[in-house]
């Protein structure tokens, strides 16, 4: 395996699940932090119990690669108006 390739075929799909529940909060409120929101993804069964494997230095990249934000997962318009 050569570096920057990921070793397993989920974690991109597992990092959209967790940014998801990590930009769901209310007008006002902040944000979850990365951890904590992975850690109720797997709580609530959104995630495999072995998601907690992958690192979350790894879901940070992913998330730049994927240039995830609250737009781009289509929750950036919630709670304003």
């Amino acid at each position: 395996m050569r570096r920057g390739q990921r070793k397993n075929p989920n974690t991109e799909f597992w990092v959209r699940q967790i940014y998801r529940l990590k930009f769901q909060t209310l007008m006002g409120k902040r944000y979850l932090s990365t951890a904590k929101s992975h850690a109720l993804c797997v709580q609530q069964n959104y995630l495999p119990p072995e998601s907690m494997n992958v690192p979350l230095n790894t879901i940070y990249r992913v998330a730049r690669e994927l240039q995830l934000s609250p737009w781009e997962l289509g929750l950036g318009m919630e709670g304003k108006g």
